[in-house]
Parts: C-alpha cells; sequence; structure tokens
C-alpha cells in the first residue's frame, strides 16, 4: 500500500467555501459553540455576497433536507453539480483569495506530511480486508471545523480533515501542535469509510468497536506505547467500549498471524 498522500485540491477548496458561504457555519455552531481559524472569517467575508449563487442554494437545499455534508460536498467536487461549483468558484474569483492567503495552506500541508509520514493505516486497512483505494488527505482551513469528512470516488479516498480545536473561545491550534489528535480524527474517517466492504451483521457499536481498536493500534505504531494505552482508557469510558482493551489486543495478534478468518470474527 502507499502512502497516505497529503494534497490541496482545489476543487475541494472550492467547494469547502460554498460551504462557508451557505447555512452551515450557524448549524455548525449549533452542533457545538466553538471558534473557527482565521482563515475561515476571512473565506466566509470573501464570499459573504454569494449566498444566492445556485451552488449555495443546492447546499442549503440540501442542509434543510437533513443531507450530510459528505453527501454534499460529493456531489460539487465529482457529481451532478460540478459545473455550479466551477461557476461559484469562477463568479466569486476564489483564485485571488487562495493565492493571498497560500502561505497558511502551504503551512498546513507541510505540517500534515510531518505527521503521516509513514502511516501504518492504508497497510492496516488492506491487511483487515478493506478498502484498497489510495488515500489523499487534504487539511482544511474553512469548513467543516468539528469533524472530518469523506469525499470518495473510484479507487481513491479523500478525507477533509479540520484542524485540531483549541481549548475555550480560542482559534484552532496549527495541526502540529495536537499531532494524536490528527492521527486520532483521520484514522476514524479512514477506517470507518475504508472499512465499509467487510462488514456482514454487525452492529454499529461493533463496528465502532473495531474501528477505535484500529486507531488505537495506528497510535501505537505512529507514537508509543503510552499513547495506545491513554487512548484506549478515554474511549472505554467516553464511548462505554468495555472490550477495547482485549479487543486491541486480539487485533494486534491477528495481524501478525496468517489472518485466515475475516477480521470481523474477532468481535
Amino acid at each position: 500500500m502507499s502512502d497516505i498522500q497529503i494534497v490541496l485540491d482545489e476543487r475541494i477548496r472550492n467547494a469547502t467555501a460554498v460551504l462557508a458561504a451557505s447555512n452551515w457555519p450557524a448549524i455548525e455552531q449549533e452542533i457545538k459553540p466553538h471558534a473557527v481559524h482565521p482563515h475561515t472569517k476571512q473565506t466566509r467575508q470573501f464570499v459573504e455576497g454569494q449566498s444566492n449563487h445556485p451552488a449555495v442554494a443546492f447546499v442549503n437545499s440540501g442542509l434543510a433536507e437533513g443531507q450530510a455534508i459528505d453527501a454534499l460536498l460529493s456531489a460539487l467536487v465529482l457529481g451532478e453539480e460540478r459545473a455550479t461549483l466551477d461557476a461559484f468558484a469562477s463568479q466569486s474569483e476564489l483564485a485571488s483569495l487562495w493565492e493571498a492567503h497560500a502561505s497558511v495552506w502551504d503551512t498546513a500541508v507541510s505540517e500534515c506530511q510531518q505527521i503521516f509520514d509513514n502511516c501504518p493505516l492504508p497497510t492496516m486497512l488492506a491487511q483487515m480486508g478493506g478498502r484498497t483505494d489510495a488515500i489523499r488527505l487534504m487539511p482544511t482551513l474553512t469548513y467543516p471545523m468539528l469533524e472530518s469528512v469523506v469525499i470518495a470516488s473510484a479507487g481513491e479516498t479523500a478525507v477533509v480533515l479540520p484542524p485540531p480545536k483549541a481549548w475555550g473561545e480560542s482559534p484552532p491550534w496549527p495541526f502540529k501542535e495536537d499531532p494524536i489528535w490528527v492521527v486520532v480524527e483521520a484514522g476514524k474517517a479512514i477506517l470507518t469509510h475504508g472499512l465499509q466492504p467487510v462488514w456482514t451483521t454487525q452492529s454499529a457499536a461493533e463496528q465502532r468497536s473495531l474501528v477505535q481498536a484500529g486507531v488505537a493500534l495506528c497510535l501505537e505504531k505512529m507514537f508509543d506505547d503510552f499513547e495506545r494505552q491513554a487512548y484506549i482508557v478515554r474511549i472505554k469510558k467516553e464511548e462505554n467500549i468495555q472490550s477495547l482493551p482485549q479487543l486491541t489486543t486480539q487485533i494486534r495478534d491477528w495481524l501478525s498471524g496468517d489472518r485466515t478468518n475475516s477480521i470481523v470474527t474477532l468481535l
């Protein structure tokens, strides 16, 4: 398996600017009040005159219907709304915004490249029988700000990753300031999407347990055993996954063995 590729995808970045012009920022604040990145504010100000654009209307309509933002972003980037996104980018002159603030985006990419150097997630996913798509990760400084989203196409998985949340009302930290959070957030998104072909009759709770165990093992490989144990203790309490310590050990043994049985037999 190849490494995770850290990218600045122009179409994805343009689509996140559509989110900035839509009702999504207000919805995010309703989900959980939080401070945003300074560039997020700059982007919202830049596109505030585009609230009636068809791309924004498409997103607002989907949000009103309860559609998930990964589906809406996928439609803009890859699907039936591609031309609408292109028109939005052209009309709002987004290229000039990105050029004016290129340094903050370049820094985010560089920090993520350092964090995900030799990341074991693609290999682990393949060993578990999951998707073998190319994995591209794009740090976002616009939206979403609360959690990652996945934009998937044939043979490729793109993860849009927000920066780490800071304490209180402070803006998000740089990616390099909390690499543990960054790996956990990306790992959950990658494993949740990538393990979809593995599931048969497993419940949502069982699927979540396997994903969290995979994230814990990733922390062990990328950092140390302390980070694995600390994560297990926290998730066991927060999500009431009492079997997480044992499951993590079983999966480690399974990964190092002959893997003749499906990973789901451990659940």
